[in-house]
């Protein structure tokens, strides 16, 4: 997948993934914790749990940290040779590993899985 389509469906479902991430901040003000799974958004902080709109990202994941959260998804790269894993921490504004690039957003990065 050549890099500007990526670059454009990474795009799209970081858009769906932000609607979750606000799910999770407003359960966080309501509950002074973050929620252990994306069930428990629902039905009051999200209807239903938002899905990518892209082909080849079927899901979100998502990691209760204690303090903190992970959002993730993967998308394929060269398809069933590698993958780019994409990655959502409030906590994590700048990551100093190089294999992180910024995916243009805040608190987002990914990174290629080989």
């Amino acid at each position: 997948m050549g890099y500007k389509i990526r670059s454009f469906s990474r795009n799209i479902a970081i858009g769906q993934a932000n609607k979750i991430v606000v799910a999770i901040e407003s359960y966080r003000k309501a509950y002074n914790a973050y929620p252990q799974g994306l069930i428990n958004l629902q039905p009051k902080f999200v209807k239903t749990i938002p899905s990518s709109h892209i082909i080849g990202i079927p899901s979100f994941q998502y990691e209760n940290l204690d303090s903190t959260y992970r959002l993730t998804f993967k998308q394929e790269v060269l398809f069933n040779f590698n993958y780019e894993l994409v990655s959502y921490n409030p906590n994590e504004d700048e990551n100093e590993e190089e294999e992180f690039l910024k995916a243009g957003y805040k608190h987002w990065t990914y990174y290629i899985v080989d």
